[in-house]
């Protein structure tokens, strides 16, 4: 929840992005907190199982996102060498 929040705040990732995890990182503490008080999983707890897989989908495109800026970032600075 709390790298969903960063992202949505910061203005270098998509704030969609951010809150999307976010809200996700909400429903799955919501969830944890249902099943640790009913002590077996619940139809809530089950259906909001997926957020489970929006968090690791979350992961995988933040991962692709920090890899295309990193290679736009060296390949500008390497034009910005040839140029002086």
């Amino acid at each position: 929840m709390q790298y969903g929040l960063v992202a949505a705040l910061s203005r270098r990732d998509p704030a969609g992005l951010g809150w999307i995890v976010a809200l996700a990182g909400v429903g799955g503490t919501v969830s944890g907190i249902i099943q640790a008080s009913v002590g077996e999983p619940t139809a809530f707890s089950s259906a909001v199982g997926i957020v489970a897989t929006v968090i690791t989908l979350w992961l995988l495109l933040m991962g692709v996102l920090l890899v295309r800026n990193d290679r736009l970032l060296a390949s500008t600075d390497q034009s910005g060498d040839n140029e002086e």
